[in-house]
């Protein structure tokens, strides 16, 4: 993979150092996503963040300053952002979508149900405070 990206000398850059190159890209695109910058296509990616991209993938990879226009730093990322965006960017959201999900629904108070009144086992006559209505909660969950 990158076998676009070469060296000075024109030899092609080895597998682990394209890995390192991936693993760092997407570091910074994680980034972008929690400052709700990532665009959903890189297509879709504004100026800013685009410059952000080219100067951190430069910065950190000098073979990415042997060419004009940030060409290879832009191959880079129109190579893997979208399988990016799908696997992350829709994970992460996901996850994030599950944790609001777990939060306690708002408690109800509990419904309140008039029993009906009952006389008390020793009490052969109308008394007020053996024939008043119990209340019981019911738990609403």
């Amino acid at each position: 993979m990158m076998q676009y990206i070469e060296n000075a000398d024109g030899s092609l850059i080895s597998g682990d150092y394209a890995a390192e190159m991936r693993e760092f890209v997407r570091s910074i695109w994680q980034g972008l996503d929690k400052q709700k910058a990532a665009p959903e296509k890189w297509g879709n990616a504004t100026k800013d963040v685009r410059k952000h991209f080219y100067f951190e993938m430069e910065k950190e990879f000098y073979v990415l300053h042997l060419c004009e226009n940030h060409w290879k730093s832009q191959a880079i990322a129109t190579a893997i952002y979208s399988q990016w965006c799908q696997v992350y960017v829709k994970k992460h959201r996901a996850v994030k979508d599950e944790d609001d999900s777990d939060e306690e629904p708002a408690t109800k108070r509990p419904r309140v149900v008039k029993s009906e009144p009952t006389p008390g086992p020793t009490s052969s006559h109308n008394d007020s405070a053996s024939m008043s209505e119990a209340i019981i909660p019911i738990d609403p969950l």
